[in-house]
This record gives C-alpha cells, structure tokens and sequence, in this order.
C-alpha cells in the first residue's frame, strides 16, 4: 500500500502544484483527469499481464468486489483498564473477556462491537 501512496505523491501531487485552483470543483476536475491518466498508462514491465491499472481491476478486482452494506456500521465502545487480573479476564458490560498481555502489570485495551443504525 506504501508504494502506491508514494506513486500518487510522485505523479499526482506534483502535477497539481504546477497550478492555482480558485474552487474545489476545479480542483476535484483536474483531480479526475490526473487519476484517469494514471489509470490508462501502461505498466512499465511489459512481461505484464495487466497492462494497465484500469485492465487489472476491471479483470481481477472488480469481479471479486462486493456491495457496500446498507446503512449499518459496527461502531467501538473503548474501555481502559490499568491492571489486568490474576486470571487474565476483563468485565466489560456484564460479561468476560480473556486478553494477551505480556506483563502482568502492564495496561489493556478492550473494545466492544455493536450495530447501529446511521441514517
């Protein structure tokens, strides 16, 4: 992932400090026509059998892609506890939980999933 971070700051980033935008739609247009640049050019390898970025999504990750879900997300509630007990279990909301922890004394973290809707 590092890498195609510093490939969009190498080849996006770069272009759009050559210019002045006065707006964000400006901005977002050029954006737009940067990406689909990059998205058409060839690999440099041309042993590839993807030949560009946007043939290599179309074939292999668009395929395997699935929906985003509805209007439901899985939110955290956090808990800090300073000392973790002889048996290793944390009470978060009326129930157990074990945790790995390499020193007896040291901090814990634990964290609870639960659904809500986010319309």
């Amino acid at each position: 992932m590092e890498n195609h971070v510093k490939f969009l700051e190498i080849h996006l980033v770069e272009k759009l400090k050559e210019s002045v935008f006065t707006d964000l739609s400006m901005l977002n247009g050029r954006i737009m026509e940067l990406v689909s640049g990059i998205n058409q050019r060839n690999f440099k390898k041309k042993s590839d059998i993807r030949f560009t970025r946007k043939d290599a999504y179309t074939k292999y990750d668009k395929p395997h892609m699935k929906p985003l879900p509805g209007a439901n997300y899985t939110l955290c509630d956090y808990k800090y506890f300073l000392h973790v007990p002889n048996n290793y279990h944390l009470e978060y909301d009326g129930h157990y939980y074990s945790v790995q922890i390499s020193e007896r004394t040291g901090c814990s973290q634990s964290h609870h999933k639960r659904s809500q809707d986010m319309r």
